[in-house]
């Protein structure tokens, strides 16, 4: 029976074995370096004491980060030495960060670091795989965003979330060398200027100065990086026109423009007095058919899905509203939906509606940012009174999108139809 070697670093004697197997051994850190990071030069330094002398008996294959980056498949068969900036630090105990090549732009998730040597371990049928410690908060300490480092890791590819990612330990940083440079994407309904362009050092402050058109006002000022972030430039307290930003390895500054009548603050929406402005996609009449029905109103679609009912205008015992959902007990499966699309970002919806019925009709808050994927709110609203009883429902929480929607189910058990009609919605828009 073939037996299973274990190593846990940093036993010499043991690591000393694997030279041979196919790969160079790293007899140096600083060699390590020179040799995979041909697009930044800086003088390393050892930070661990314990890492360099375990780390610098180890069979590791040098890569850059774009090679590791395109990688499609876990690979635990090698150790890769790789060197990069450091960014997006959590100072954490897990160690996460990001770790990109300036060069290139190419950056690559840090699922876990440190500079316990010991973290990493071998073994014949599964090759090296990384054991976090949990103790970034103390041996990554002054390990700091803009920082040139060298790591030895493991490469693993999580399919399900396409996502290439190393683990390992960190064995030099230092303040590097490096200058960077920053960009405007193509502005429409404004122009804006960055006081700094190029030759940046990692962290400098940029100022961007935005002139709307006429007509218009700044919207948002937003920077992505090179690890797949978009951070919100920081607006000067004296000039709504003017923003600023730390300088990271990539800086793409993308200003937004909307009009300068904005809605701002809480902006109401009667559905039930534009009723008769709800029209059927499939030509179904107002209060007789089931069908999508939708409507705008200033700027604002309202809109009801089909399933498992949808229905607009009906008369109820005491008042004509908008039937914005018709849920049947037995057809519960798929919910109704009530959505909301606005043209401007909002950051709460409060709507109010009204049961048709004595059991219980559930009711929900759902946003998306892009109308497909959906987040629900915590808030859930269930109603179980008397017919034609209004109640109302509201975010818990604020969040930034353009779309919501109310979502009807039951939890009842008659053989009726449930039914909730939506009166009013109202909008909470940021005040610039």
């Amino acid at each position: 029976m073939k037996k299973t070697k274990l190593l846990i670093l940093p036993i010499v004697l043991v690591a000393a074995s694997l030279v041979g197997c196919g790969d160079s051994s790293v007899t140096s850190v600083a060699s390590s370096v020179a040799s995979s990071t041909a697009p930044v030069s800086s003088t390393v330094s050892s930070v661990s004491s314990e890492a360099a002398s375990s780390t610098s008996t180890l069979p590791t294959t040098n890569a850059t980060i774009a090679e590791l980056a395109a990688k499609t498949a876990s690979d635990t068969s090698k150790l890769y030495s790789v060197t990069g900036i450091i960014e997006g630090m959590k100072k954490d105990i897990y160690g996460n960060a990001y770790l990109t090549d300036p060069s290139s732009g190419k950056s690559i998730m840090v699922y876990g670091a440190t500079t316990t040597a010991s973290c990493i371990t071998y073994t014949e049928s599964s090759g090296y795989a990384f054991k976090n410690p949990k103790d970034g908060d103390t041996t990554l300490v002054d390990v700091n965003d803009g920082e040139l480092v060298n790591m030895t890791v493991v490469y693993t590819y999580f399919s399900a979330t396409k996502t290439p990612e190393i683990m390992g330990i960190v064995n030099s940083h230092t303040a590097a060398t490096t200058k960077y440079t920053a960009s405007l994407e193509t502005l429409t309904n404004g122009s804006a200027v960055l006081d700094k362009t190029s030759n940046l050092t990692y962290g400098d402050t940029v100022t961007v100065t935005c002139t709307p058109n006429s007509g218009y006002k700044v919207d948002s000022v937003k920077v992505d990086n090179a690890y797949g972030g978009s951070v919100n430039a920081t607006v000067d307290s004296s000039d709504v026109n003017k923003f600023t930003f730390a300088a990271t390895c990539v800086n793409k500054v993308d200003v937004t423009f909307v009009s300068a009548s904005l809605p701002q603050g809480d902006v109401s929406y009667d559905i039930v007095s534009n009723a008769s402005g709800f029209a059927d996609a499939t030509g179904g009449s107002i209060g007789t058919t089931y069908g999508e029905f939708s409507n705008k109103i200033n700027g604002v679609t309202f809109s009801t899905t089909k399933a498992n009912y949808s229905k607009c205008g009906t008369a109820w015992t005491n008042t004509t509203i908008v039937n914005a959902a018709v849920v049947d007990s037995d057809k519960v499966v798929t919910p109704a939906y009530f959505t909301v699309v606005s043209t401007y970002n909002f950051t709460k919806i409060s709507v109010v509606a009204q049961n048709w019925n004595t059991d219980a009709t559930i009711v929900s808050l759902e946003y998306s940012a892009d109308g497909t994927t959906w987040s629900a709110d915590a808030t859930a609203a269930v109603n179980n009174t008397s017919g034609d009883a209004a109640f109302t429902i509201a975010s818990s929480s604020t969040f930034s999108g353009k779309y919501a929607r109310v979502k009807i189910t039951t939890a009842g058990t008659k053989a009726t139809k449930y039914r909730v009609g939506i009166q009013s919605v109202t909008l909470t828009y940021p005040s610039k």
